[in-house]
C-alpha cells in the first residue's frame, strides 16, 4: 500500500473544493492508500476550517446549515459591545400549575440549551 503525506493545503482543498485532493481523501477512506498526517497538521487544518466557518457567520459552505449559537452569542450579534446587561440572571422556570410531564420537558430543555456561560 502506498503511503501519502498530506499537508493542511491538501486537506482544506479536499474538504472545500474537491478535485484531486478529494480523490486522495476518498482513496484513503477506501483503504487504498495510507494517509500520513501529523497532529500538528490536523490542528492547523481545524484552525483554518474554524476560521473560515466563523467568517461565514457559522454557516457550512457545503450544506448551508447553521451552527447552533448560545443566547449570549445571539445577543452579541444583535447589539453593540457593552450596550446591554443581563437582568434577573438567576431567574428559573417553575411549574406552579403542575402541567403533566413538565418537569421532564424542562430538564430536557435545560440540557439541550447547555450551561449558562455568564
Amino acid at each position: 500500500m502506498r503511503r501519502v503525506v498530506a499537508d493542511t493545503n491538501v486537506l482544506v482543498s479536499a474538504l472545500q473544493f474537491g478535485g484531486k485532493p478529494k480523490e486522495l481523501l476518498d482513496l484513503a477512506t477506501d483503504g487504498q492508500v495510507d494517509l500520513a498526517i501529523s497532529e500538528a497538521i490536523v490542528a492547523e487544518t481545524l484552525r483554518v476550517l474554524r476560521d473560515k466557518f466563523e467568517r461565514a457567520l457559522n454557516v457550512c459552505p457545503e450544506c448551508g446549515k447553521h451552527r447552533r449559537i448560545s443566547a449570549e452569542e445571539y445577543i452579541e450579534l444583535l447589539t453593540d459591545e457593552g450596550s446591554w446587561r443581563e437582568l434577573w440572571g438567576n431567574l428559573r422556570s417553575e411549574d406552579p400549575l403542575q402541567f403533566e410531564s413538565y418537569p421532564e420537558r424542562l430538564t430536557k430543555a435545560i440540557e439541550k440549551a447547555g450551561p449558562a456561560t455568564r
